[in-house]
């Protein structure tokens, strides 16, 4: 049973953090569909191909890419929320290996959105390319 007993702490005295919550990425493209947010949902996606470059570029290899859970948004952006499977790894700054880790980490969310949202595809589709043209 509950006690509804009050205990008051010097935030000066603990170590603590403060986050924000994240939206999960499918949560956050469907809400931008339904709001018809078509520049949000183009944006989302490019935050999404740039996130995983940008990870790639730094020399960080994600053993648990899975962009359905360990991807979400806070304020438009997208971020790694599970940074558990992180790993050094300069192979990847190569920009023929992680445009491969590009195609491949994006598969599955591609899948989803023929599935959900095929008129996202072809966004997806030019951003992955975009990168591809860039970097090759």
């Amino acid at each position: 049973a509950k006690r509804n007993i009050k205990n008051r702490i010097s935030l000066d005295d603990v170590e603590f953090v403060l986050q924000k919550k994240a939206e999960l990425v499918y949560p956050h493209i469907k809400a931008l569909v339904k709001q018809n947010d078509q520049e949000g949902t183009q944006n989302a996606i490019r935050s999404i191909v740039d996130l995983i470059i940008t990870r790639c570029q730094k020399g960080v290899f994600d053993e648990d890419p899975r962009i359905h859970r360990n991807f979400g948004f806070i304020e438009g952006n997208a971020l790694i929320i599970d940074v558990g499977r992180l790993i050094n790894d300069p192979e990847r700054k190569k920009p023929e290996v992680y445009v491969k880790d590009l195609r491949k980490i994006t598969a599955r969310f591609k899948a989803w959105l023929l599935e959900k949202h095929p008129t996202l595809v072809p966004i997806l589709d030019q951003e992955i390319e975009r990168i591809s043209h860039e970097e090759i």
